[in-house]
């Protein structure tokens, strides 16, 4: 059986979680979520603190069964296993050891991945461009890599109405722009590295009309094991995926919400640049 590996690359707030969990709803697919944060939860240190570092399950990741059995399976250590975040500093001789240690533990992950969900395609959504870079030039797995881009003035307004959620500082407006302006710069440069193993798809484009971009996308993958389905709703399953949305397993339709745009005309000079950047980035 073909094994393929669906990278999703995108910033945050950009939708990932929603395309990981449309696409999963297909025959023969499944999806763990965010696998480059799993050190981190299974130490319980940086990224998933706000959740209490917990699985879908509602478990935190170090005792879900779920999780334990994949270690085992891969022969992994909490203690000693290292970081599943591969560095941004491609090409350093000194760091290139270290990488391919990381990138040989993520190999027998994913192998142990495969062998417990028994599917063929798995859809690791991410999102950091430069692990995906890495994977592909230096991972024995097949992969098919989903560039995932939104409207900068939503990701912007996104990613401040969750930094007010959890209590997080949150900086001036156009200053959070800016940042998310330079981070979709650099992505778009750097999927091009990955040449025709990826494909560029909107978020907005995605979710209006989302059988065609299925059929799309899955045609892109090429995986003859995999029996489509389009979805009219998703969430509601308790599966494992590490990180995503914190309102993953809330049952809802595929829907494109479109309420940031008034909260971003209220900001005029915030949307007219912000529709502006979009026109040329």
């Amino acid at each position: 059986m073909q094994k393929t590996i669906v990278y999703i690359i995108s910033d945050q707030r950009s939708g990932s979680t929603l395309l990981e969990q449309v696409l999963s709803c297909s025959y023969n697919v499944n999806t763990v979520g965010e696998l480059i944060h799993l050190h981190d939860y299974l130490k319980q240190s940086g990224v998933g603190w706000p959740r209490g570092w917990q699985c879908q399950c509602g478990e935190p990741v170090n005792t879900c069964q779920f999780w334990s059995d994949i270690m085992c399976y891969a022969d992994l250590d909490i203690r000693t296993m290292l970081p599943t975040k591969l560095t941004n500093n491609i090409g350093r001789h000194e760091e290139n050891r270290e990488k391919n240690e990381r990138i040989n533990q993520l190999d027998i992950i994913y192998d142990a991945l495969f062998e417990k969900l028994n599917c063929s395609v798995l859809i690791d959504s991410s999102k950091n461009v430069y692990q995906a870079i890495e994977l592909s030039k230096y991972s024995r797995h097949h992969y098919r890599f989903i560039y995932l881009t939104r409207d900068m003035r939503a990701v912007t307004l996104s990613k401040r109405k969750w930094r007010k959620i959890y209590g997080q500082e949150i900086p001036p407006l156009l200053r959070n722009l800016a940042a998310v302006l330079r981070k979709r710069i650099k992505y778009n440069n750097a999927v091009e590295v990955l040449g025709p193993n990826h494909i560029t798809i909107q978020y907005e484009k995605l979710v209006k009309n989302y059988p065609e971009y299925l059929r799309l996308i899955w045609d892109f993958v090429a995986n003859e094991w995999v029996n489509v389905v389009v979805p009219d709703t998703v969430g509601g399953s308790k599966g494992h995926t590490i990180a995503g949305t914190p309102n993953r397993n809330k049952v809802r339709g595929i829907v494109y919400d479109d309420t940031w745009r008034r909260k971003s005309k209220e900001r005029k000079f915030f949307n007219l640049i912000g529709y502006m950047l979009e026109l040329i980035v």
